[in-house]
Parts: C-alpha cells; structure tokens; sequence
C-alpha cells in the first residue's frame, strides 16, 4: 500500500483541541484524514451538509460569542422551558386561526 503525503495548514489551537478529542476516542489524525477520504468516495461528496449560516444563526453565533445567551440549569430545564415555547406558540397559532 503506497501512502500520498498531505501538507495543511491550520490553527494550531484548533489542531490541538482537535488531536485531544481524537487521542481520547484512540484515533490518530491520519486515520481520521482517511476515514473522511473514504466516506467522500463512498457517498460522491462530503458526508456532512456544509452550507452558509442564515441570519438568524449568525445573530445566534454572535450572541453566543459575546455572552448574551441564557444558561438552563440542567437539560431536563431546557427541554422544559423548550416545550413551554413550543407550547405557547402552537397555542398562538390557533388562536390566530379561529
């Protein structure tokens, strides 16, 4: 098996933070380039949906960034107050519907 060399560059907090989570799971860089080499071949394109952010994920992405985001306390919270949304908003359109 022949091997081709791939030359990149990246952040290097980025690739750090990166080979952290890899030697965690007990993968190397190189065995991952090849993993999404192959899934590319397999599937004819990458194997995740890469596109551009909507406005309203950029303002969120923005928000995020500068600290204007709510905390739940715990993950039941979230999908309690998730549901209350939810909730309210299946309420409010149908009372614009009657």
């Amino acid at each position: 098996m022949k091997n081709a060399a791939i030359n990149v560059k990246i952040d290097p907090e980025l690739k750090a933070q990166a080979e952290a989570v890899l030697h965690g799971i007990g993968l190397s860089t190189s065995t991952v380039i090849g993993m999404l080499f192959r899934q590319i071949v397999y599937q004819q394109g990458l194997p995740f949906e890469a596109k551009l952010p909507n406005e309203e994920t950029l303002q969120a992405m923005e928000d995020a960034r500068s600290g204007k985001t709510r905390k739940a306390p715990s993950g039941a919270d979230l999908i309690a107050r998730l549901r209350e949304r939810a909730d309210a908003a299946q309420k409010s359109s149908q009372h614009r519907q009657v």
